[in-house]
């Protein structure tokens, strides 16, 4: 939890924004260390200075998860194990959302450099709560070859 907490404090945040953006920050923290179902709920947020705020959260973190299956489809141009590869997640390691945002940035560069700048990767993800894992189905749409 320390993690999570360390990771929000490191953020400058708007006024207007300051419940909503430290309630998504929260969540998006909690996410990168395996708590996928994480819930976060702002109870109060007070000015406590000019330009700072004291906001109290209610946190539930759930569940950690782990990689399920891993599943690459539509994908013609670059083999199964380059995507893979490209993934960098290995099934039964924590789920790490950040870390498939970096995978999917991954795959979009190694079709760039084949030619398909244009390519689409679109995750889908199951969740299986009674497992505490989340399969991943990475849907690939190849472009037209860029000359």
């Amino acid at each position: 939890m320390a993690d999570a907490v360390a990771h929000v404090e490191q953020h400058h945040y708007r006024a207007c924004d300051i419940g909503l953006e430290i309630t998504d920050r929260v969540k998006e923290s909690f996410q990168h260390l395996g708590y996928f179902c994480a819930d976060v709920e702002p109870i109060a947020a007070q000015q406590s200075g000019k330009k700072e705020y004291t906001v109290s959260l209610h946190i539930h973190p759930g569940e950690q998860y782990r990689v399920g299956e891993l599943n690459l489809t539509g994908a013609t141009i670059l083999s199964t194990d380059e995507l893979r590869s490209d993934l960098h997640m290995k099934p039964n390691s924590l789920f790490n959302t950040e870390s498939v945002r970096r995978g999917l940035e991954n795959i979009q560069k190694a079709y760039a450099k084949k030619g398909h700048p244009d390519v689409t990767a679109i995750p889908v993800a199951s969740v299986d709560e009674r497992n505490r894992k989340i399969a991943l189905e990475i849907k690939i749409q190849e472009s037209v070859a860029s000359h």
